[in-house]
């Protein structure tokens, strides 16, 4: 590892069409770690004394303006986890990764109003859009013909919208905790079912899902341990369980405290402990993403 000393290269409006899909911003940074295949580690902000996680800095084939773009969602990210490790009002721990009362509510509450304009954010385009994309690739080669597939943390539908394409003959189920998502999800995909409701405790029958998928969600969900069990809970025999969400090795997870991001290690183990065997993990969208598959 090493350390190099940066100037400020901001990145601005107007270098690309892609970047006109974010609002106006600037980023710069002074100090870079690097590992030994030039990959990015940490990146402390000229603006704020702060050290961030960038999220793997500009990748094979990744263009300057599309790398910022991912690390200010990773540096959103961050900072949400930080606010929600000051909260207070802790829910039993449970596997490690509770989140607080207080910050779950405020978490439903920001996507509630969120959901209005959820569909036209850039962020679609930039983040959800590749995810969604990967995942159903990496489940298509996997579950042929199922004939209900859940989406845990589902939004407004568009993840289960393109997995009617995959399978159309297939029941889709979609929960969220936020209502407005919940409501503009029956709007926009009449021909699912939705459930307002959270991961730890899905409004499903035992053994009734033959592909649960999740993806950039796991980080929000309150008690990450329960709501893989109660995935494992209404997955049949022979299911899949497909979790795309941000992973971080351990030094920096234990250097950051952070216990709702995971290394690919403690994934693995919150899956067994589930009762469910991981086949394959990999980096998927841009290598942003890390997605954990299951069996049950």
């Amino acid at each position: 590892m090493r350390v190099s000393a940066k100037g400020l290269y901001p990145w601005r409006q107007g270098y690309s069409p892609f970047w006109k899909a974010a609002a106006m911003f600037t980023i710069g940074a002074f100090a870079i770690i690097q590992d030994a295949q030039r990959r990015v580690l940490l990146c402390h902000r000229r603006d704020i004394d702060r050290w961030n996680l960038p999220g793997g800095g500009v990748l094979p084939g990744e263009t300057p303006w599309q790398a910022v773009i991912r690390l200010k969602l990773a540096l959103q990210v961050v900072g949400t986890l930080l606010q929600q490790e000051d909260g207070t009002n802790r829910t039993e721990e449970k596997g490690g990764t509770p989140m607080t009362t207080m910050s779950r509510e405020k978490d439903i509450e920001h996507f509630d109003h969120w959901s209005s304009t959820y569909e036209q954010s850039w962020m679609q385009r930039a983040f959800f859009d590749p995810a969604h994309h990967a995942t159903l690739a990496l489940a298509a080669g996997i579950v042929h013909q199922p004939a209900s597939v859940l989406d845990v943390g589902c939004g407004t539908g568009k993840l289960l919208r393109q997995a009617r394409t995959c399978w159309p003959e297939a029941h889709l189920i979609g929960v969220d905790p936020a209502n407005g998502m919940i409501e503009l999800a029956k709007r926009l995909t009449p021909n699912a079912t939705f459930f307002p409701g959270m991961a730890e405790a899905l409004p499903l029958q035992d053994a009734s899902v033959d592909l649960a998928l999740s993806t950039i969600s796991f980080h929000h969900w309150q008690d990450q341990a329960a709501g893989i069990r109660e995935i494992a809970r209404v997955l049949r025999p022979g299911g899949y369980l497909i979790l795309v969400d941000m992973s971080f090795p351990d030094w920096i997870v234990r250097m950051f405290r952070q216990k709702r991001v995971h290394s690919r290690a403690r994934l693995q183990a919150l899956f067994n402990q589930a009762g469910l065997q991981v086949e394959r993990q990999q980096k998927v969208a841009w290598r942003s993403w890390l997605a954990t598959i299951g069996k049950k």
